[in-house]
Formats: structure tokens, C-alpha cells, sequence
């Protein structure tokens, strides 16, 4: 079964919405993974940590109106009113910030972006020149599948560093075009097990958050809700 797949039977469970056919699923999966059980744990956590936010805010207000005068005068409404539209206006802004920092192209750029730095030392002294600048031009203006063809063709090069800059690249700019497929995340985890200082960390700590909950429930769930909701916000 997909990762994807295994996340949308959690969900729904948490939800208190699954059928009685997909529970035995998981309940299956729960005796013969372990791991199923800490991503209904780590999944709830999240749940229990936005239902409580949800609830605090609810409940400040409703103590804020509580305590009002039922006198209240127009100048002091007007200023609960603004409170409580900048109130949803920094929860709207917080959230559309988390679905963009989250955003597949997103995380590509700023991996991309950081890790020039981080190989000056594997890389310095190597010619750049050809595919491998056209590529790196290619991936800055966004032009993700000409980046894509341009790294591929340095990926085979007998330069181990180049080699393995360039494949590290490709897998940067899969994700940013297409997005982190399950055939993507099995290539990431092998490049991650089998690449040297820097790229076996950096690249274990992006399969690592890639296959978070918090990054599924961002992705699976809130992106396509403030999709919906931004020509109405606007």
C-alpha cells in the first residue's frame, strides 16, 4: 500500500470516519508495522495541538463578548471588531505562509538555494561550464524541466563530485515539477543511504520532512482548502 494511501486511512480514523472494512486495514497494517502506530500517534498529536488553538481562539472571543457591556458603544465595537478581523487576518496570512513554505517548488528552491553553499568545497576547482551552468541557470529562472535534462546529462560524469551534484539536482527539480511522488521518495531515500557529507544529510533531512504528517496535512488537506477559498478572499 502507498504512503499516501496509509495516510488517508489515518486521517479518516482520527476523523472518526473510516468504514468498517478500511478499519480491519489498518488495524492489519498496526500489527504488522510498527511504525503505523507512531504515525497515528504523531497524527493526533498534530490533530489535539490545531483543535486546541482552535478552541483557545474560540473561547478568548466568546469571553471578550461575555464581558462587554451590553451597552456597548460604537467606538469600543469598532475596536473589537477590528481585533477580531486582524485576528483572522494573521491566522489567514499564518496559514497561507505554512502551505507555501511547504509548497513542493518551495522546498526544492530553498534546498537548491542552500546547498550551493554548503558544496563550495566538493565543488571548488571543477568546470561548471556547459549543461552543468546551463542547468544551475535553468533551475534559478524556474525552468524546472529544462534543469531536469541538463543535470541527467551530467549525472553519468567520472567526476564523483559532479556526479553526485548533478543527481542531487535532478531530484530537486523532479520534486519542484512534479512533486514528491512515492517513485521520487524510494530514489530519495537510496541517494540519502548511499551519497556522501553533504548531501546524505541534507537529503535524509528532506526525506524526513517530505514524510511528516505535519507535510502531509498541509499538502493533503490545507493547500487545497486555501485553493478554494483565495478567489473568495480576494
Amino acid at each position: 500500500m502507498q504512503q499516501k494511501e496509509v495516510h488517508e486511512l489515518i486521517d479518516r480514523y482520527l476523523l472518526g470516519r473510516i468504514s468498517s472494512p478500511d478499519l480491519e486495514r489498518l488495524d492489519q497494517l498496526r500489527k504488522s508495522n510498527p511504525d503505523i502506530e507512531q504515525e497515528i500517534k504523531e497524527s493526533r498529536d498534530v490533530m489535539k495541538v490545531l483543535k486546541y488553538l482552535r478552541y483557545k481562539d474560540l473561547r478568548q472571543k466568546l469571553i471578550e463578548i461575555d464581558k462587554s457591556d451590553t451597552d456597548l458603544n460604537s467606538f469600543r465595537f469598532r475596536d473589537l471588531l477590528l481585533g477580531i478581523t486582524l485576528s483572522i487576518l494573521v491566522l489567514v496570512s499564518f496559514l497561507l505562509w505554512s502551505a507555501n513554505f511547504y509548497n513542493p517548488e518551495s522546498v526544492a528552491l530553498r534546498y537548491f538555494h542552500h546547498f550551493p553553499d554548503a558544496s563550495i568545497i566538493t565543488m571548488e576547482g571543477k568546470d561548471i561550464s556547459g549543461d552543468l551552468s546551463l542547468a544551475i541557470k535553468a533551475f534559478n529562472e524556474r525552468k524546472y524541466l529544462l534543469a531536469l535534462t541538463k543535470f541527467q546529462s551530467q549525472a553519468q560524469d567520472h567526476d564523483p563530485d559532479i556526479s553526485i551534484f548533478a543527481s542531487w539536482n535532478i531530484l530537486l527539480a523532479h520534486l519542484a515539477f512534479y512533486g514528491p511522488d512515492q517513485e521520487w521518495k524510494n530514489e530519495l531515500w537510496h541517494f540519502s543511504a548511499t551519497s556522501y557529507a553533504p548531501y546524505g544529510i541534507e537529503s535524509k533531512r528532506l526525506y524526513e520532512m517530505i514524510n511528516s504528517p505535519l507535510y502531509d496535512y498541509i499538502n493533503l488537506h490545507l493547500s487545497p482548502q486555501l485553493s478554494y477559498m483565495k478567489p473568495r478572499l480576494m
